[in-house]
């Protein structure tokens, strides 16, 4: 989408927020898309300040509503768009699927999930009368050790960059992503290739 039109949706949407019928008829896709639509088509700023809040507080009501696709669509959308009030509902978001989603979460959520984790801070207090959460990177890192033979390229390259950012130290999942790499490295894209390179350099893997 041009990010003229983009933007005219996005003033559209925001001059409607304030509205309570709006607000009511707002389902869980909805919120999952309009989130995703704010990180993905770089809205302006005073659109995002006018719609995000109640697109955040919708969520935050009912996340047991969410379907888990629109869950982890929601939770990298926060992390993606990296205000102060994304994150904090990101950090919920990602506390909740962690939680009571985990087991559910498809290869491609997990690593979109973790990625988010990591971009944005998530593992850590977002606000300074925030308390620390329990630890998410560990419990999404066991999770990945049970997927790794379904990964694609993104997926291992998320997850590497995400465990190197946390400094998680997994030698058995390292070593599982070392070789799924290898596997796969004829169709990794080159943002991939050289995001995992990295990864494994500060997780201690030389070579992928």
């Amino acid at each position: 989408m041009p990010p003229e039109l983009a933007n005219k949706v996005a003033a559209q949407l925001a001059s409607q927020s304030s509205d309570k019928a709006f607000r009511r008829q707002l389902k869980p896709q909805d919120i999952s898309n309009g989130l995703w639509a704010m990180a993905a088509l770089d809205f302006e700023l005073p659109e995002q300040a006018l719609l995000m809040p109640t697109l955040v507080a919708k969520g935050l009501a009912s996340p047991e509503l969410f379907r888990t696709q629109e869950l982890a669509n929601s939770i990298w959308a926060l992390a993606t768009c990296g205000s102060g009030l994304a994150s904090q509902a990101g950090q919920e978001l990602a506390a909740f699927c962690v939680q009571r989603r985990l087991r559910s979460l498809e290869p491609i959520q997990i690593a979109a999930v973790m990625w988010a984790v990591a971009a944005a801070g998530l593992d850590g207090p977002i606000l300074r009368s925030s308390s620390a959460p329990s630890p998410l990177m560990p419990r999404l890192a066991d999770a990945a050790s049970n997927r790794v033979l379904e990964f694609g390229p993104q997926e291992v390259a998320n997850i590497a960059w995400a465990l190197a950012i946390e400094s998680i130290d997994r030698p058995a999942l390292r070593d599982e992503l070392a070789a799924a790499a290898r596997r796969l490295s004829p169709i990794f894209g080159r943002k991939e290739l050289v995001n995992t390179i990295w990864a494994f350099a500060v997780l201690g893997q030389k070579r992928p």
